[in-house]
C-alpha cells in the first residue's frame, strides 16, 4: 500500500486551525499502518506549533471506549498525554448550538450523529479543516469547511 505523504502535507499548507476526528488517534496511538505515516507528521506539526488543533468531546468518548472495555488504562493515559500535554488541543464540549447545527448537518447530508457532532464542532469553532478518515464527510465541504480524508492519500 502506497502513502502519498507529500500530497497529504501539501493539503495542510495554509491551514491554521484543524479539527481532528477520532480515527487519527486510533491510528496514531495504535501505530496502525498505513495511516500512522500520515498522522505522525500531522501531529508533529501541531506539537511544533506550526498548526493548532481541536477535538470534540465526542472524539474523546469514541476513543476511550475500546481501551476501557478491554481494561487497557495505559492507552487512555497515552491519549490524554497526547491531546492535553504534547498537542495542547482545545477540547470542545457539545453545546446546544453545536447540537442544533449537527441536526441540520444530519438532516441535509444523512450523516450519523457522532460525525455530525464532530463536524458541527469544527464549523462552530471556525476550523479551517476537518481531518478524518471518512470520505463520506467530503459532502460537508458545501457547508464551508475543508474535509481532508486520510484514505485519499493511501493507494
Amino acid at each position: 500500500m502506497g502513502i502519498k505523504q507529500k500530497e497529504f502535507l501539501d493539503a495542510l499548507t495554509g491551514l491554521r486551525y484543524v479539527c481532528l476526528d477520532t480515527a487519527l488517534f486510533i491510528y496514531h496511538i495504535g501505530r496502525i499502518n498505513p495511516f500512522h505515516a500520515l498522522t505522525a507528521p500531522l501531529l508533529k506539526d501541531i506539537a511544533d506549533k506550526n498548526l493548532s488543533g481541536c477535538i470534540s468531546v465526542i472524539s474523546a468518548y469514541e476513543f476511550i471506549i475500546k481501551p476501557l472495555t478491554e481494561n487497557k488504562p495505559q492507552e487512555v493515559a497515552d491519549f490524554e498525554e497526547l491531546i492535553f500535554v504534547l498537542l495542547e488541543l482545545d477540547v470542545y464540549e457539545t453545546t446546544y448550538p453545536i447540537i442544533k447545527r449537527a441536526g441540520g448537518l444530519s438532516a441535509r447530508h444523512n450523516i450519523r450523529l457522532p460525525d455530525a457532532l464532530i463536524a458541527a464542532t469544527a464549523l462552530h469553532h471556525n476550523c479551517d479543516a476537518l481531518i478524518t478518515n471518512d470520505k463520506d464527510l467530503k459532502k460537508l465541504e458545501i457547508e464551508g469547511i475543508k474535509v481532508i480524508a486520510l484514505l485519499d492519500y493511501v493507494d
